[in-house]
């Protein structure tokens, strides 16, 4: 009888005795919780030093992009463009108001050359507008054949008294060209910068030189001196600009436009 008592006794004990299968369960995944706050830790603290690093190495550089005590900033191609445009439309103001001003002198244009406009008696054109301005100011021009490309293209010379527009048919661009007057009907000019046929060479150097136009040099051809002037804006050709200055100092002829073709 006591020995089937303790047959039945044995396995209940054994099972009394034996740890719970949840409570080890638990235990471990509790200590590795501690263990992945500590690697969070770390990796925080990395990640700081990591932020700081690249915040003191931003301040250097914008300490070496800064400019000098006193110095002037440096333009960016954004600043300057920005100021070129700006003194474009300063200097086509100006050519307005002495284009207004001397409206009544039929004989008198006004060469706006930083924006490749002519004035005639008041109305503004474009240099390369030379035929539609004859045609609207009812002023006697002739146009004849200079050359042609060899696609056949052709080059025409359209004339107006004392000034010259060589263009290609199939292009926007030309050259102008005017020359001091010689006869009756020859057009005077005048210029934002003060310039017209009675300037002499140093009006010319002190007065063209600006934000649009640079110096690029002179040369002597003839009896002339020529100073020469451009502007680059990545054309195909730029515009250029010529004074061509007689042996009396005194200024003969003007020329302006796509001067490499000619």
């Amino acid at each position: 009888m006591k020995t089937k008592f303790y047959l039945v006794l044995m396995p209940l004990l054994l099972i009394l005795t034996l740890p719970p299968t949840g409570r080890a369960q638990t235990a471990t995944p509790a200590a590795g919780d501690g263990s992945l706050d500590i690697q969070k830790e770390q990796l925080d603290i990395e990640r700081l030093k990591l932020e700081n690093e690249k915040l003191q190495l931003e301040i250097q550089l914008a300490k070496q992009a800064a400019p000098a005590p006193g110095a002037e900033p440096t333009a960016t191609p954004t600043s300057s463009k920005d100021a070129i445009l700006r003194f474009r439309q300063d200097f086509s103001n100006q050519a307005m108001a002495l284009a207004k001003a001397h409206a009544a002198e039929a004989d008198l244009w006004v060469l706006d050359l930083v924006n490749a406009e002519l004035w005639v008696n008041g109305v503004r054109y474009s240099l390369y507008e030379l035929p539609v301005a004859a045609s609207e100011q009812k002023l006697k021009m002739t146009r004849s054949l200079d050359e042609r490309m060899p696609n056949g293209t052709p080059r025409w010379r359209y004339r107006i008294a004392n000034a010259d527009l060589l263009k290609y048919e199939s292009r926007d661009r030309g050259v102008f060209e005017i020359t001091a007057p010689q006869a009756a009907g020859d057009f005077k000019i005048l210029t934002p910068d003060s310039l017209s046929f009675a300037s002499n060479l140093g009006d010319i150097r002190d007065n063209v030189g600006n934000l649009y136009f640079k110096y690029s040099g002179d040369d002597e051809k003839g009896d002339f001196k020529i100073l020469r002037y451009n502007h680059d804006e990545g054309l195909a050709f730029s515009d250029k600009l010529e004074f061509w200055v007689g042996r009396d100092g005194s200024l003969q002829k003007v020329r302006f436009g796509t001067l490499d073709e000619n």
